[in-house]
């Protein structure tokens, strides 16, 4: 493929309809997707034009966002937090995002609105759409909602109905465990970790043992120490 027809596919993105949520799938059919040399080649292409991204609606970029081909990249760092913060900064849509007076408000409504078991259900069945959420997508969600990307969503009242969903969403996991491993479910952790941090009810003991958590992007030196965290965020 030469570079001028690689070009042309990329940029018949913009006749998408700026009222629907961007649709990546000119950069990444593999005869194009083949065709990049490194991860930054990648990252170039995914940008969303600017005039499409302030037009878009913020439910719509927050699916945008989600649809990123290069969300799963957060797998490749030993701190996926760290891993999230560097998909954040690559893309285009979350810097939109963050200028978002909506932005907490249609997050938590996004989180609020996943079905954890439909998603297990899908994985068991192996019934899942081209357009369904996985249970990678679970985890980059909640990675999204750890990052602190949005400092609102850890304001009242958005925090209280953030802490809400994501105990909902932890103990869906643990139901469906056959599905949901101890890496996905410790995004919930993390997640709950962050939350209790903004809050007045742990002492100083429980508050450095859940800054270390977060540090470790939600990793633990020993089970015990996981046994610890997870009662100090679900007490």
């Amino acid at each position: 493929m030469t570079e001028d027809v690689r070009t042309r596919e990329i940029v018949e993105v913009r006749a998408m309809n700026a009222e629907a949520f961007f649709s990546f799938d000119s950069v990444t059919n593999p005869v194009v997707w083949r065709t990049f040399q490194s991860l930054e080649e990648m990252q170039v292409a995914c940008q969303v034009p600017e005039d499409i991204l302030e037009s878009m609606s913020t439910d719509n970029l927050i699916q945008t966002c989600m649809n990123y081909p290069l969300y799963g990249n957060y797998l490749a760092y030993n701190n996926e937090l760290e891993g999230i913060k560097f998909i954040i900064n690559g893309f285009n849509g979350f810097a939109e995002l963050q200028n978002r007076e909506d932005a907490a408000d249609r997050l938590i409504a996004y989180y609020e609105g996943i079905d954890v078991r439909k998603i297990a259900e899908n994985a068991i069945t192996l019934s899942a759409t081209k357009n369904e959420l996985s249970v990678l997508h679970i985890g980059y969600l909640e990675l999204i909602l750890s990052s602190r990307l949005v400092p609102s969503l850890y304001a009242e009242p958005n925090i209280s109905r953030l802490e809400k969903a994501r105990y909902k969403k932890y103990e869906d996991k643990l139901q469906n465990s056959e599905v949901y491993s101890l890496q996905v479910i410790k995004k919930s952790l993390l997640l709950g970790a962050q939350i209790k941090l903004k809050s007045k009810e742990i002492n100083n003991e429980e508050k450095s043992l859940l800054s270390r958590f977060v540090e470790m992007g939600g990793e633990v030196n020993t089970l015990e120490d996981y046994t610890k965290v997870s009662q100090i965020i679900n007490k």
